[in-house]
């Protein structure tokens, strides 16, 4: 596992203003676990919300694996002819 800059609190349980949005579906079990870890979060004061979480920690997994989602997306592209 890569070693990440900043703390999990600072990547992921900040507010994040979904100005647009798009409906996306997870499993229930899924949901279920995000939104009870999001009470007990803002519980403890933070400012966050499931559809906020969720877009903190795909916007992180893009970020982290970047040049591999890019490489698998460029081989897919010459291969579509």
């Amino acid at each position: 596992m890569k070693k990440r800059k900043g703390s999990y609190a600072a990547m992921f349980l900040k507010r994040n203003e979904l100005k647009t949005r798009q409906c996306v579906y997870v499993s229930q079990d899924i949901h279920t676990i995000i939104a009870r870890l999001v009470r007990r979060l803002v519980d403890n004061g933070n400012d966050v919300t499931v559809g906020g979480y969720i877009d903190n920690v795909l916007n992180e997994h893009l970020r982290e694996h970047r040049q591999e989602i890019n490489e698998i997306y460029r081989q897919e592209r010459d291969n579509l002819l």
